[in-house]
């Protein structure tokens, strides 16, 4: 029985998929090695249990670490995939300002203001809850 394994998205650009997708030439080879049971945009989501969990993007929000939780909880390994991932790369620059004077900068403060008691929008400011980083 080959291997299943998954892939989980969270903030990113999406470009390690695309990379992953760009190995023409070796990614038949890889899938004869592996079952691949979930991968964003290309598999239905699979509630087994996991050999690999790879999940690329940051960790921003408290939601994020509930579901890192739940998909090592049912995977052997998790694997970090790219900068975001392993880093925080870009979206981790916003955990040294808060959500709300990041978007007075570029929207001014009465939409901010506006903004921030809406309660649709609430997750544009809970991501603060994870800490100062976004590594886990």
């Amino acid at each position: 029985m080959k291997p299943r394994v998954a892939f989980f998205d969270f903030a990113s650009c999406e470009g390690c998929q695309l990379a992953i997708l760009n190995c023409e030439e070796i990614l038949l080879d890889i899938l004869s090695l592996v079952d691949i049971v979930e991968f964003p945009r290309g598999a239905e989501r699979a509630l087994t249990p996991l050999r690999r969990g790879v999940h690329r993007g940051s960790i921003n929000r408290e939601m994020d670490m509930e579901r890192l939780r739940e998909i090592r909880a049912r995977s052997t390994y998790v694997v970090a995939l790219g900068a975001c991932a392993c880093l925080g790369n870009v979206q981790a620059r916003s955990n040294f300002v808060a959500p709300a004077e990041n978007f007075k900068s570029v929207y001014g403060e009465v939409a901010r203001d506006r903004v921030q008691t809406d309660e649709r929008y609430w997750p544009l400011w809970s991501h603060t809850a994870c800490g100062r980083s976004s590594r886990w």
